[in-house]
């Protein structure tokens, strides 16, 4: 494996990680699950909004902690 190969597995991990501590990591599976079989974004819409929606609750969630704090 060369180098830019391991720096890119480094960064998937680091943004598999950050989508399993949202709590929306079910919504991504369900997104990557439907790109899979269909190999077009288009026809996972309703996939797309599902994690967008959740990821977006989870950052508010998270700013407004932080502002609380």
């Amino acid at each position: 494996m060369n180098k830019h190969n391991s720096i890119q597995t480094e960064e998937i991990d680091k943004v598999e990680e950050l989508i399993k501590k949202s709590g929306c990591w079910e919504a991504h599976l369900r997104l990557s699950d439907c790109m899979i079989e269909n190999s077009d974004w288009r026809k996972c819409q309703k996939e797309v909004q599902e994690f967008k929606i959740c990821m977006t609750k989870k950052n508010f969630q998270h700013y407004n902690q932080k502002n609380q704090q």
